[in-house]
């Protein structure tokens, strides 16, 4: 029984990783074990697992496991940052991390763990329950007081963003500015196996995305009410709207830090699977009367709104050709444009192949097989912009391309930022150090 408790303790050390839900079912199955382990206890038979756990040195363990319980995680973490790709570390820093932590570990035993439980012994049973029943009810306590004197409601700031850029640079991290001066011959935009660190980190990369406040101003597939994200400068003379999917969406943490700096007041009015396309039906959903109604609902929210410049943007329809969205993209930059209205339209992205996070987390040392032809992620991505590009004669095309797909192949990751989130969104730290380039890309709109 002891042995089997063993077994069942180390093959789980030896079978889970990263990927295995836990806790889950299988915790199960270690769980156990410990507990074969201590039926079996000191009962056990000379050839029993006593043996080994008699050993010096897993008593010495043994006696400080609970402190080194508390004192690896830290240590794991920061090994983590400085030499880990995602949620993985290498052995030797990971061994290395866990015996650093035996040095604190074993001096809170020494010196507060054991006096502590000396001092106990003083006390009586009753004494120490009536103790500890006190500090129980205070605790407590003061979590009701808090609930009740201080409730949680939705404040009334304004709007936030994920990371902002001067936390970025204070991580040393470049993404796109690493790119600078000529993102086509920097050896940054190169794809590498190991690129070392990244962020966000692999396991979280599909929550890297832009925050819209308030709540649900971003419509989703069946919503057709247009809901306005308000950001940058609250009492900017220049107003910019931001319309479009969710690939127009991508862009606002980076408009929201711009419009800080430069006086404009952002407004983005977002919805799920729907480009911006006045008068047009075939969006290759099922969800097309409602982005039908969005988008007429969208053009007078504009009409109210008035401002100078209205940014597009949209992501690819696979059932619609590029000539019905291409002339409904045309159609709505003819619809917004007047003496003072400027209308621009932001390519769309390189698409990747598959899902990147779930690309990257199977191959983290082999990076260089989640990178995919630009020329082939061009063909992916935005549908119609290129018969804008062709045919919207008094509307602006913005593509920023060169700084995300510098190169033929486009590298997953770039000066240490992951460059996607999933299989077709930019990441929003990739976004935001892309603000130099969509500042100049804007200026002649915005002097």
């Amino acid at each position: 029984m002891g042995w089997l408790g063993l077994v069942m303790i180390f093959g789980s050390i030896l079978r889970m990783d990263n990927t295995t839900a836990f806790p889950g079912w299988i915790a199960i199955i270690p769980t156990l074990g410990a507990a074969l382990v201590l039926v079996s206890g000191s009962s056990a038979s000379r050839p029993g697992p006593g043996v080994l756990l008699n050993l010096a040195p897993m008593q010495f363990l043994g006696s400080i496991s609970y402190s080194w319980y508390l004192w690896h995680w830290p240590f794991v973490v920061v090994a983590m940052s400085l030499f880990g790709t995602g949620h993985d570390v290498p052995l030797g820093y990971g061994v290395g991390a866990v015996l650093l932590s035996l040095v604190p570990a074993w001096l809170s035993y020494q010196y507060v763990e054991q006096p502590t439980r000396r001092a106990g012994k003083k006390a009586s049973t009753t004494a120490t329950l009536h103790l500890g029943a006190r500090c129980t009810l205070a605790g407590v306590t003061a979590g009701a007081l808090l609930v009740v004197a201080a409730p949680v409601t939705a404040p009334q700031v304004d709007p936030t963003w994920a990371t902002p850029s001067n936390v970025l640079a204070a991580q040393g991290l470049d993404g796109a500015k690493a790119l600078a001066p000529d993102p086509a011959v920097s050896p940054a935009g190169a794809v590498v196996d190991d690129p070392g660190p990244a962020t966000p980190s692999l396991g979280d990369l599909e929550a890297d995305i832009p925050s819209y406040v308030p709540e649900g101003c971003r419509r989703g597939l069946e919503d057709p009410t247009v809901g306005q994200c308000l950001s940058g400068d609250p009492d900017g003379e220049f107003v910019m709207a931001v319309v479009g999917d969710s690939h127009a969406g991508q862009w606002t943490s980076a408009l929201n830090q711009l419009g800080l700096v430069n006086g404009w007041r952002v407004v983005a009015m977002t919805k799920s699977s729907c480009p911006p396309i006045y008068e047009t039906t075939d969006v290759g959903s099922d969800v097309a009367s409602s982005c039908l109604a969005w988008n007429r609902d969208l053009s007078a929210a504009i009409d109210d709104l008035n401002p100078d410049l209205v940014l597009m943007s949209s992501a690819k329809y696979l059932s619609s050709g590029d000539e019905v969205i291409g002339n409904g993209l045309v159609a709505s930059a003819d619809r917004y444009t007047d003496d003072d209205t400027d209308v621009a339209l932001i390519r769309d992205t390189p698409r990747p192949e598959e899902n990147m996070g779930d690309c990257l987390l199977k191959n983290e040392t082999t990076m260089s097989a989640c990178a995919f032809d630009r020329a082939g992620g061009l063909s992916r991505s935005g549908t119609g912009h290129s018969v804008f590009a062709a045919q919207a004669s008094g509307a602006g095309f913005i593509d920023l391309n060169e700084w995300i797909c510098p190169q033929e192949t486009c590298a997953p990751v770039i000066g240490g930022a992951v460059v996607y989130r999933d299989s077709n969104h930019v990441t929003n730290t990739y976004i935001l150090t892309l603000q130099d380039a969509l500042e100049g890309a804007l200026l002649e709109y915005t002097k």
